[in-house]
């Protein structure tokens, strides 16, 4: 009888660690944007962006941009990588009000 129960108790801790790292997951977000491009005119799309850099940003929520252009290591001769890290999103809920304590401790 007693066997059956260490059994249950397993697993019911087991689903219990396994509905935990869900919840653990969902709060997860994208931190940054990555476009892969290739064109013949590297010097007028570099140009370009450096014009639209404002209006891209914004519509994408980014905190920087950047452009790379590989000497080596890309995947064809000729791409650029677009690259853009976002603004992360303000906690809610528990969260926040955790991260707020912490601030307060770290003034005083």
């Amino acid at each position: 009888m007693n066997f059956y129960l260490a059994i249950k108790r397993s697993i019911a801790y087991g689903c219990g660690a396994l509905a935990l790292s869900f919840t653990v997951v969902t709060h997860a977000e994208p931190v940054m944007n990555l476009i892969t491009l290739n064109t013949p005119d590297s010097a007028g799309y570099a140009n370009w962006l450096k014009g639209s850099a404002k209006a891209i940003g914004k519509s994408n929520n980014a905190m920087t941009m950047g452009l790379c252009t590989p000497m080596a290591g890309a995947e064809q001769m000729g791409d650029h990588y677009l690259f853009s890290f976002l603004i992360p999103k303000k906690p809610r809920g528990r969260i926040a009000r955790k991260t707020r304590r912490c601030k307060r401790k770290w003034r005083s």
